[in-house]
């Protein structure tokens, strides 16, 4: 059995076993190292004698919740209902979205404008961004960046980004995006010690693969067997009757 539970104190959202957690307070191994804690959660560790207690809530429960730790789409999907739930009781939900409406994913370069002069203008609206995007989670810090990049740009926007903002693109390391992006990662206790060069690297990644997404490599893979398909054509045509028509 597993709980999906908010840490009262710091409003992050953890999976963890069951037997970690009794009367609203949970035992955390602090002292783990990512992998350590992820193999800790997955094999239901009984809980050591140096573990640190946090009072927490518990959001919700199932008896197969260890698939989420390797499918954080479904971790996303549950909390979205989870959110709605929370709202229709009228109870605050973490990460309620301050942004107030579907902002994300931006779509185009004005969307992203605006929500820069936001974050520009709004003092407090960084930190906001980072609690409600914490709880798309992610397992390491690669899965972490994707899946935040995934929910924030459409594809239309991220083909309009690079990292340097060479080629007539927007540069995204000058963005206040990449500062939400970067603190979003290290807001989960699976990732919360990469370095600004781990997060740079997946986000570069990320923007580059970009035309595989949607479809784009599968497309180009079908242009390039039809264009195969055609100079073969040209070549037979080229090539004149064979002996055996004359």
């Amino acid at each position: 059995m597993f709980h999906i539970v908010e840490f009262l104190k710091t409003q992050e959202v953890e999976v963890v076993p069951a037997l970690w957690v009794a009367d609203e307070v949970c035992q955390w191994p602090a002292q783990y190292k990512a992998d350590e804690l992820v193999k800790a959660i997955r094999s239901q560790e009984k809980p050591g004698h140096s573990w640190d207690a946090f009072h927490v809530r518990i959001l919700y429960t199932a008896a197969l919740l260890h698939k989420l730790l390797t499918n954080q789409e479904i971790i996303l999907e549950q909390l979205k209902v989870i959110q709605m739930n929370l709202q229709k009781t009228g109870q605050p939900a973490q990460g309620q979205d301050p942004l107030k409406g579907e902002v994300l994913p931006l779509k185009d370069a004005t969307a992203l404008l605006a929500l820069e002069k936001r974050l520009r203008e709004e003092e407090d609206l960084k930190n906001k961004m980072i609690t409600t995007l914490s709880v798309i989670g992610g397992v390491d810090i690669k899965d972490s960046v994707w899946r935040i990049m995934k929910h924030c740009f459409a594809n239309p926007l991220a083909k309009q980004l690079n990292w340097r903002g060479i080629n007539g693109k927007t540069a995204f390391h000058g963005l206040h995006m990449k500062d939400v992006i970067t603190g979003t990662v290290r807001n989960n206790r699976l990732t919360a010690t990469a370095t600004d060069q781990e997060v740079e690297c997946y986000i570069k990644r990320w923007l580059h693969h970009v035309s595989d997404r949607d479809g784009g490599r599968r497309e180009r893979e079908e242009r390039r067997r039809t264009l195969q398909k055609n100079c073969v054509q040209d070549h037979n045509d080229t090539a004149g009757p064979s002996q055996e028509e004359h």
